[in-house]
């Protein structure tokens, strides 16, 4: 994208902020529903969510698994779930 202005804007307008847009709202979502902890930072846990599979078709060391995003989640959600989200959730594993 550095190589090409046009692209450098249209991605991220067409692509990329929408979709975290998206994303920050259903966590938000969360949070409101009392799944995930208040004061929880939204942006890290964007990033979070999104770096793993970026990272994974950057370099090519892994592979992107059709288990991948719903790893990722359960990894996060072991560091931000309320124990409310964790007696459902677990109760259902």
């Amino acid at each position: 994208m550095a190589a090409d202005p046009v692209l450098e804007k249209e991605f991220p307008d067409t692509f990329f902020h929408p979709r975290r847009a998206t994303t920050a709202a259903a966590l938000r979502r969360g949070v409101a529903r009392g799944d995930i902890r208040p004061g929880a930072d939204i942006d890290l846990l964007l990033d979070m969510l999104a770096s793993t599979t970026y990272y994974r078709v950057l370099f090519g060391h892994l592979p992107v698994t059709p288990g991948l995003a719903g790893d990722v989640v359960s990894v996060i959600m072991a560091g931000v779930a309320t124990d409310r989200w964790r007696t459902v959730h677990e109760a259902h594993s």
